[in-house]
């Protein structure tokens, strides 16, 4: 039996719980609700039987780096927790999120792969495939480009201009960014479309050979699930847990490592909120600090 996604999951308990609340109640949940399903995309969560111990902390981190009052925070918690009661008790997941204390959230974000890893990463896919070919262009678009998963498999082949070396993103909201494509992408995707897409496409519908950029083996639209489960082949393989959304991270972490102005990172990855590129600097300064205490003669004398 295929269980029903989590937006559908989410509708599901909001409409088993509305003889209980007021409107205006179910109204809050409902926009409590819809910060998780953000949060979910972003880290690959896709129903509630994905949902772990680590999760709600975690997204209480994730919410804790937007400009949000602290009310609005608690009650996206609290949406959270209803949720997990109402899966729980419908055999959807194996945690109800009871034992979460929400007076202390998790503000550090998780350390990103180092670019000694990300360069292994990109060695794996077999290049003599166009599977292979696909999966490499994947993995160069989010770690390049830091990506997220719903704008990569919403790229059509109009998007990416190799003359130019540009690539049109429609991001959240229908925020636009023009990016520019490096040598290292633009071989890659040089590759992928002359050598892989056409063996791709074999089988595609006229309208997916017009446009999509990104097929599935089936010559159709990649969807968000089968990028999330390229990532995780090969984290795997590395022995690594990796999501889009962490090579996301990976690239953006990198780039401010590297110096890249906070306000430029802003406009790569399409955050509205400077607020939410600072992590990345926040995560830097962490790596300086552990490897001043490793390298300094001073650091651990008492």
């Amino acid at each position: 039996m295929v269980l029903p996604a989590l937006p559908e999951q989410i509708e599901a308990c909001l409409e088993a719980v509305s003889p209980r609340y007021a409107e205006a109640t179910l109204r809050a949940y409902r926009a409590g609700l819809r910060r998780f399903e953000r949060y979910a995309a972003e880290t690959g969560i896709e129903a509630a039987s994905d949902i772990t111990e680590q999760v709600l902390p975690a997204f209480h981190g994730w919410l804790c780096h937007f400009p949000l009052s602290e009310s609005t925070i608690h009650l996206a918690l609290r949406s959270l927790k209803l949720f997990l009661r109402w899966a729980h008790g419908s055999g959807l997941c194996f945690w109800d999120g009871s034992s979460y204390s929400m007076k202390e959230p998790e503000t550090t974000s998780p350390e990103p792969p180092s670019p000694q890893v990300m360069q292994r990463l990109l060695e794996l896919p077999n290049q003599r495939t166009p599977e292979g070919l696909r999966d490499l262009f994947c993995l160069e678009l989010l770690y390049d480009l830091g990506l997220r998963r719903n704008e990569a498999v919403s790229l059509d082949l109009k998007n990416l201009d190799l003359a130019e070396e540009t690539l049109f993103v429609t991001g959240k909201n229908g925020d636009e960014r023009l990016l520019p494509v490096g040598p290292p992408l633009r071989q890659v995707a040089q590759d992928y479309l002359f050598n892989a897409r056409p063996a791709l496409r074999r089988h595609a519908s006229k309208a997916t050979r017009n446009t999509a950029l990104l097929l599935n083996n089936e010559g159709e639209r990649l969807p968000p699930s089968a990028l999330l489960y390229i990532v995780k082949k090969y984290g795997q393989i590395l022995g690594l847990k990796l999501s889009p959304h962490g090579l996301r991270h990976a690239c953006a972490s990198h780039l401010a490592q590297a110096g890249m102005k906070l306000t430029d990172l802003q406009r790569l990855l399409g955050h509205r909120h400077l607020s939410s590129t600072k992590r990345y600097a926040q995560i830097t300064e962490r790596e300086i600090e552990r490897e001043f205490r490793k390298a300094h003669p001073r650091s651990n004398l008492d």
